[in-house]
C-alpha cells in the first residue's frame, strides 16, 4: 500500500500542490481565483512524474528472468524479510 502511495499518489499530487502553495503565496490569490490554473498542464506532470517514478522502480527493483520470489518468513525468531532467488 505504501508503494502505491508513494509510487503513483504522490507523483500525481505534487505538481497541483505546488502550484496551489505557490498562487496562494506569491499572488494572495483565493480559491476561487485558482479555477482558471494551468490543470492540463499539471495533470501533464504528475503524468510524467508517475512515468518516471515507474521507471525508477523498475530499473531499481529489476530481478534475472525465471527468479523465484520468497515470502517473508520467520526462522529462529526472526523475521526474513522477501527475496528473490
Amino acid at each position: 500500500m505504501i508503494r502505491i502511495i508513494l509510487q503513483i499518489v504522490v507523483p500525481l499530487l505534487l505538481p497541483t500542490v505546488a502550484y496551489v502553495l505557490w498562487a496562494r503565496y506569491a499572488r494572495q490569490h483565493t480559491l476561487a481565483d485558482l479555477r482558471r490554473g494551468p490543470w492540463i498542464w499539471l495533470v501533464g506532470a504528475g503524468l510524467v512524474l508517475v512515468a518516471a517514478s515507474a521507471a525508477v522502480w523498475i530499473a531499481v527493483e529489476h530481478q534475472p528472468p525465471g527468479s523465484t520470489y520468497v515470502p517473508p518468513r520467520f526462522e529462529d525468531g526472526k523475521l526474513v524479510p522477501g527475496h528473490f532467488q
